[in-house]
C-alpha cells in the first residue's frame, strides 16, 4: 500500500531511536558516554534508544554536535517515523474495516439487489 506522495508503508515504523541505538553500537560507544557528550542526563538517551519519546530540534542538534550526524537528519528520521506510524494505523483500519464487511457478509448473507 502507499500513500498518496507514493511513499510505500512500512510494515513497522522505525524510530530513529532504533537507529541511534545500531550507531551507538557501531561506534562502540554506551548510552552513559553519549549522555556526556551531549551534556544530557543518560535517562533522556536510555527513553530516547528505548523510543520512548521523540526528537525535538534541541536534541537533535545536540546529536549532531556528539556524533557528527547532521540535525536535519534526526529531524526527517523522526517526521518519517510519525508519518509512517499514521498511515500504519490508517492501513489497519481499512484493514479493520473490510474484514467487518466480510463478516457482516458471512453471517448474515449477501444479496443482490
Amino acid at each position: 500500500m502507499a500513500t498518496n506522495n507514493n511513499r510505500p508503508v512500512p510494515f513497522k515504523a522505525t524510530h530513529p531511536g532504533e537507529m541511534l541505538h545500531d550507531e551507538l553500537e557501531e561506534r562502540g560507544i554506551n548510552n552513559t558516554e553519549l549522555a556526556k557528550m551531549m551534556d544530557v542526563p543518560v535517562s533522556q538517551i536510555d527513553e530516547f534508544v528505548n523510543c520512548e519519546h521523540g526528537v525535538d530540534i534541541e536534541f537533535a542538534r545536540k546529536l549532531e554536535k556528539a556524533l557528527n550526524i547532521p540535525c536535519d537528519v534526526w529531524m526527517d528520521i523522526y517526521e518519517g517515523y510519525l508519518y509512517d506510524c499514521k498511515a500504519i494505523a490508517e492501513r489497519e483500519l481499512n484493514t479493520l474495516h473490510t474484514v467487518r464487511r466480510a463478516s457482516t457478509i458471512l453471517n448474515h448473507g449477501y444479496s443482490r439487489v
